[in-house]
């Protein structure tokens, strides 16, 4: 009897033993299952600045087909390395490769790769070179992703802003932002050019007036399905408006005037409008995630119909993209240097700022789409770095070029610190140190000094 229990209790020790022996095994083979074969990364940082940006997400999801990545460089760095790791991570369809390019010169002459730290982006046959920064590698895969976008006109001769111009009212970083996108881009006379595969006609705030001529030409351009994005000068000198009445609109003789504070506190003047909210009901509206800086901008109007003209031809059918406040107006004295109200001349807010045609379904064939904004000024060097101002501009030309449906390339913008002004910071020591402390004390005071009295 004795010997039994003896023999099953060394039973069940060893069973105990070989069971833990398993589990440990199996405990072992899970971790080592999610130590390499399953890869999660959690980035609790507030800027995430260790993820890719949405857009590049959403982009590498638009992937249907293997893309291969090569880094010529010198030598692999922390930050490359760290950036080739997340796009590997984010999409199983894209493969990265570094390549030492002093090791592998011919290769990278092979593609016109001659400078350090750029990558080849390849898809198929057809191939980008480009740096190798984030939003730089998720324009070159969405341009391989599209194809080809067609190209996008901004007329000349006319006083409009260059996209060679480098200075802070040119606008070269709008035609970089579209080659980004993977748009070509020129600027030619509407006489000349050729309008065969252009898609988009930007006017990029015209000081002298389009002749009858070109009007007929962008209107044919329209006609067929083309988009048109009108820019408008500042006041007083303004050439679109032959080009806008052709489309039942106007811009008034003023400019858009907003008293705000706490936006003065930045440094802008009463001439900058900031957009924070969007009218419902358009695809560049309900695309917008980003508040818009407008400075200078004019007030839009649609233009009543003429005697005995068809009331349908008006410009009732236009879109409101978005308005200043109501506490704004347009002011019309444009030589005063003091902004003031001026009631009877100055028109009350809110005020139109921008416009655009209805968006054509898309089983309209030749349904050509129009966007007027009353400032060219938010797209010049200067306002185009405001990421609300660069996510307007791209939206916009996408929508022109029936491109919305793909995803906006955009850089990942870095947590901004809070700043604040002279006076805040004075108020700020005042109720830290001498307030709340002052308060503390007379509390304590007051319990001190009852106590004392009851106990006497």
């Amino acid at each position: 009897m004795g010997l039994k229990q003896k023999q099953r209790g060394t039973f069940s020790y060893q069973g105990i033993t070989v069971l833990k022996v398993i589990l440990l095994c199996g405990g072992l083979a899970l971790a080592n299952f999610l130590a390499f074969d399953l890869q999660f990364t959690w980035d609790a940082t507030e800027g995430k600045i260790h993820s890719l940006a949405p857009s590049t997400l959403e982009i590498l999801s638009k992937v249907e087909s293997e893309v291969h990545v090569t880094l010529f460089a010198t030598k692999l760095s922390e930050a490359a390395h760290d950036l080739m790791d997340k796009f590997d991570r984010a999409s199983e369809l894209v493969a990265l490769e570094f390549l030492p390019i002093n090791e592998h010169e011919m290769e990278a002459r092979k593609y016109g790769v001659s400078k350090n730290n750029q990558a080849v982006v390849e898809m198929g046959e057809t191939y980008r070179v480009t740096r190798l920064r984030e939003e730089n590698l998720a324009g070159a895969i969405l341009q391989l992703v599209k194809g080809s976008s067609g190209r996008i006109l901004f007329t000349s001769g006319h006083g409009e802003r260059s996209l060679l111009d480098q200075e802070r009212e040119g606008m070269n970083q709008a035609g970089a932002l579209l080659g980004q996108a993977g748009y070509a881009t020129e600027q030619a006379s509407l006489e000349t050019a050729d309008l065969t595969d252009v898609c988009v006609i930007v006017v990029s705030g015209a000081r002298q007036d389009f002749s009858a001529e070109e009007v007929d030409i962008v209107k044919a351009f329209v006609a067929r399905g083309g988009g048109l994005f009108v820019m408008v000068d500042p006041p007083p000198t303004s050439g679109v408006g032959t080009l806008l009445g052709a489309f039942k609109l106007t811009c008034a003789d003023d400019y858009v005037v907003e008293l705000n504070k706490a936006f003065r506190l930045k440094g802008y003047g009463v001439s900058t409008v900031l957009v924070r909210s969007y009218l419902s009901g358009h695809p560049v509206g309900d695309r917008m995630s980003q508040g818009l800086l407008l400075s200078h901008i004019r007030s839009l109007v649609c233009l009543p119909p003429k005697d005995g003209e068809d009331v349908e031809k008006d410009g009732s059918d236009w879109q409101r993209i978005c308005l200043s406040s109501p506490n704004s107006w347009g002011e019309t004295a444009l030589g005063e240097r003091r902004v003031t109200w001026d009631k009877g001349k100055d028109s009350p807010g809110p005020r139109t700022l921008v416009l655009a045609s209805p968006d054509p379904p898309s089983s309209s064939a030749g349904a050509g789409r129009i966007m007027v904004a009353g400032t060219s000024v938010f797209a010049a060097n200067r306002f185009l770095g405001t990421r609300g101002n660069r996510e307007f501009f791209e939206a916009t030309v996408s929508w022109l070029a029936g491109d919305l449906d793909y995803p906006l390339v955009s850089a990942k913008e870095p947590t901004r610190l809070l700043t604040l002004s002279d006076s805040q910071l004075r108020w700020m020591f005042v109720t830290c140190v001498l307030i709340l402390p002052g308060l503390s004390a007379i509390v304590g005071l007051i319990i001190f000094v009852r106590r004392a009295r009851r106990s006497n």
